[in-house]
């Protein structure tokens, strides 16, 4: 009986510290290179400076990742291939890959934003096909950055 309680503390103890663990997705949502225009680079930043305000910054990742426009896909040079080469498009092929163009999904432009400097992270950013849940940690190219939502 004693043995039994040890082994089911040892487990509670175990999932209530994964409760307080951020999630990390590891795959890497970005399919491509995407430089935003001077307009959504100022509101990219204003968007991640007032989340720094609002929520301080938190611990898992120095940095934001904030969607900042939306990318047409006749702007991104041999799209079919990234698309299927992407670790995280499952959801564009979903419903299967007969009569699929390039109007059944959207891309967005997604800009990295560095909390310690309160600006961009650098002048280029990426394109995804999907985005992750909100305030979750996702790789975005060489970044671990927090995903907070859309800069508009």
């Amino acid at each position: 009986m004693n043995r039994l309680f040890c082994v089911l503390a040892c487990l509670l103890i175990a999932g209530c510290a994964s409760l307080n663990s951020d999630r990390v997705d590891r795959r890497n949502f970005a399919i491509d290179t995407y430089f935003p225009t001077p307009n959504e680079a100022r509101l990219a930043e204003a968007r991640g400076r007032a989340y720094l305000n609002q929520h301080g910054s938190q611990p898992g990742a120095p940095y934001l990742a904030i969607d900042a426009a939306i990318v047409f896909p006749e702007d991104v040079q041999d799209l079919w291939p990234k698309l299927i080469n992407s670790e995280t498009t499952a959801s564009v092929f979903a419903h299967g890959t007969e009569d699929l163009s390039y109007d059944d999904f959207v891309l967005y432009g997604v800009v990295i934003f560095d909390t310690r400097t309160g600006h961009l992270a650098s002048t280029g950013s990426y394109v995804v096909a999907d985005l992750p849940p909100r305030g979750e940690i996702a790789r975005f190219g060489g970044y671990f950055a927090r995903f907070i939502g859309s800069a508009q």
